[in-house]
């Protein structure tokens, strides 16, 4: 009889302690924790970060361009992409797309996925100089985003004509004929002249004013650029209608490049160090494609080439209401 007690004892013990248990843990083993029970206090924010970062990640995906660096070629362009770059609200392709001009009929689709993936709060900019080259490619920008937001750099254009040679003559292979600077001015280019092709900017401006109201354009200056970049990148920050987030320790004058170059010991450099083509050991443009020596003009033939473009400056001045400082003229 004592037996029995005991074990009747030890049984209702036992269901004592897995209702117990059950109650504590659920059905399943798992403790039972209400949401409110997360630690929130000032030290531990664990719970609220996470759930912002991760809505941020989710939100970052390929986005259209809402700018873009339509020209001019040889005028400082991937500097300007490039300094651009290292803006926390700006995002750029390492490279041009093409697509308003070569790749039209691949799609917007394709277009898009070309993009590098940014959040909602940061602006995706993109950059083919060949897109000022024809009407129709402006036609088609429009078409794409009548709202769009267009930057146009230029440089003396005498330096821009040294510079397209120096360019031109470096694709020549080994052995091949090159032609003096002069004799190669002198050739046709296309249909047209040389020389007038790659120094009247106001021929192309005005192509660009004829699909797209001024105050969507932007007309900047590689020398202004060169000299210093901190002004000219908070002139296109403002122009773009981003917060300030350029700041002079971002860029570096380099003596033996004559010109700056990225920071690479700012904070952000190493963020963009892969989405830009810049040397990562001193943030300056990679050697082989940049900063080439260009050839010297005899005194005679410079004085031909002011006398020729001198008139198609003042109608760019006109056209842009700026009036640029550049050495031979």
């Amino acid at each position: 009889m004592l037996t029995v007690k005991i074990l009747t004892g030890c049984v209702g013990l036992v269901a004592v302690l897995l209702i117990g248990l059950w109650l504590l843990y659920g059905p399943y083993g798992v403790p039972k924790i209400e949401e409110t029970s997360l630690p929130l206090s000032s030290d531990n924010h664990f719970y609220t970060r996470h759930k912002s970062i991760s809505s941020d990640n989710a939100g970052k995906r390929p986005r259209l361009p809402k700018a873009l660096i339509i020209g001019f070629s040889k005028c400082g362009t991937l500097a300007l992409r490039t300094f651009l770059t290292i803006h926390p609200d700006i995002v750029c392709p390492i490279y041009e797309i093409n697509y308003f001009n070569e790749n039209y009929h691949k799609g917007i689709e394709w277009y898009r996925n070309q993009m590098p993936s940014s959040t909602a709060k940061q602006i995706t900019i993109e950059k083919t100089p060949g897109y000022l080259r024809s009407l129709e490619y402006l036609r088609r920008i429009r078409a794409f985003d009548s709202e769009i937001k267009l930057l146009v750099i230029v440089r003396d254009p005498i330096v821009r004509l040294q510079s397209q040679y120096a360019h031109e003559l470096s694709k020549l292979p080994d052995g091949f004929e090159r032609p003096g600077f002069e004799s190669w001015c002198n050739e046709e280019h296309g249909n047209g002249d040389r020389i007038l092709h790659f120094t009247n900017y106001a021929y192309k401006l005005g192509l660009v004013y004829s699909v797209f109201s001024k105050p969507q354009v932007l007309v900047l200056s590689e020398e202004d650029m060169e000299k210093n970049p901190l002004p000219v990148m908070r002139e296109v920050e403002t122009f773009l209608g981003l917060r300030r987030g350029f700041t002079d320790d971002m860029f570096v004058y380099s003596p033996k490049r004559g010109f700056y170059c990225l920071n690479v010991k700012h904070q952000l450099f190493p963020s963009i160090a892969q989405k830009v083509k810049a040397n990562r050991q001193n943030g300056c443009l990679y050697y082989k494609t940049k900063g080439r020596e260009h050839p010297v003009i005899d005194k005679s033939f410079r004085r031909t080439l002011q006398t020729l473009i001198r008139p198609y400056n003042e109608l760019f001045f006109n056209l842009t209401g700026k009036r640029f400082k550049w050495e031979n003229f």
